[in-house]
């Protein structure tokens, strides 16, 4: 469809090469509100703009391609002083007389079009305002009624304008339910003034939906919220009871990329991105790993800590058989293999590869099953 455009505008000899590139772009820009064309299922469309100019200017010569290549004709001849520039506004004058009346008469099939009644549907509505009294300085004030989605009640709109403080349930940005503690102030923007709803970021609250818990925190007598989970790890009642006598507390979870880890932390006042808030704090010295692949435990025969794999091939060794395995002993486990099982006897032992010593299991005798 792009390119049917374009061939049109260059059969007519509309424009230039890069003017007739970039004027299609324009037109058709999806962010710009008064653009002609919008982009549906790869084909063209007009939009309400579009298809009320199509209409108004139905009959008109200056919607002729033939008229704007005669226009653009004249201009090249300015350019080249083949003809005095004082002609073209003459030539516009012509146009505009011949095309008023017409225009006029136009309005009409506008107002019955139904195309046209369906798209202007879908334009943007005009944002709400107020115009009131401010009481606390008796001036007279605009402002919006809408605030991140809330859409401010008669009743709230009268205890803005006397100068309270009044309680929003909205959604942040990312979507999260929060109230909004805030009242009218005169703010700047862009070296713009305006009046509109005033908070204080730090003073934001959340609705009880079950993912914070609130109390007091013993260290300080002050009443907080937070919360009640950290990570993949949601903190139980015990938990939530010593965050708030200030103590610390270890806790299981899962890093970013799934890895299960332990950490140690508290809670405490925090801030990001000017914003204070309640939360569990870690101490990253704590943060250790979990992994559930080894065992570790103390070899009886020479009293130290080793640490070793808790599965051998197929076979994931029992607690009984990871006691007898600690205390030196010998063990035989059944392992599958393609054609069937077979048995291996044996225990653990430090042993080598590629220069790094570990201790696992080591086989003794084979038996097929």
């Amino acid at each position: 469809m792009f390119n049917l455009l374009l061939q049109f505008t260059k059969k007519n000899n509309i424009g230039t090469g890069a003017t007739q590139l970039t004027t299609i772009t324009d037109i058709s820009n999806p962010k710009d509100p008064t653009a002609l064309l919008k982009v549906k299922n790869n084909v063209y469309e007009l939009t309400f703009n579009g298809l009320a100019s199509a209409l108004l200017t139905q009959g008109c010569q200056i919607s002729s391609p033939h008229v704007t290549k005669q226009l653009l004709e004249y201009m090249k001849e300015v350019k080249l002083f083949k003809i005095e520039f004082e002609k073209i506004p003459t030539l516009m004058t012509t146009i505009v007389k011949h095309d008023m009346p017409i225009i006029r008469q136009n309005i009409n099939v506008i107002k019955n079009n139904s195309t046209l009644q369906k798209l202007a549907l879908d334009l943007p509505k005009p944002a709400e305002r107020v115009n009131g009294i401010y009481s606390p300085t008796g001036e007279e004030i605009n402002f919006s009624r809408i605030f991140s989605g809330h859409r401010f009640t008669d009743e709230e709109i009268q205890q803005l304008l006397a100068g309270q403080t009044i309680k929003v349930n909205c959604k942040s940005k990312k979507g999260t339910a929060i109230i909004v503690p805030g009242k009218l102030s005169e703010k700047t923007y862009q070296n713009k003034k305006f009046w509109g709803f005033s908070f204080d970021v730090n003073k934001i609250e959340f609705p009880d939906d079950g993912t914070r818990t609130t109390g007091i925190f013993k260290p300080t007598g002050q009443k907080v919220t937070f919360k009640n989970s950290w990570s993949s790890h949601k903190f139980t009642d015990s938990e939530l009871q010593t965050l708030l006598n200030g103590e610390t507390i270890t806790i299981e979870c899962t890093s970013k990329k799934g890895t299960p880890l332990s950490v140690e932390g508290k809670l405490s006042q925090q801030k990001y991105k000017d914003k204070t808030f309640w939360g569990f704090a870690y101490d990253k010295n704590t943060i250790k790993f979990i992994d559930n692949n080894h065992f570790t435990g103390i070899y009886t025969p020479n009293g130290k800590e080793i640490r070793f794999k808790n599965s051998w091939s197929t076979h994931k060794f029992t607690e009984s058989e990871k006691d007898k395995l600690l205390a030196g002993q010998k063990i035989r486990i059944k392992l599958k293999a393609k054609k069937g099982s077979w048995y291996a006897t044996g225990g653990l032992k430090e042993q080598e590869y590629k220069g790094k010593t570990f201790w696992g299991f080591y086989v003794e005798k084979k038996e097929w099953a």
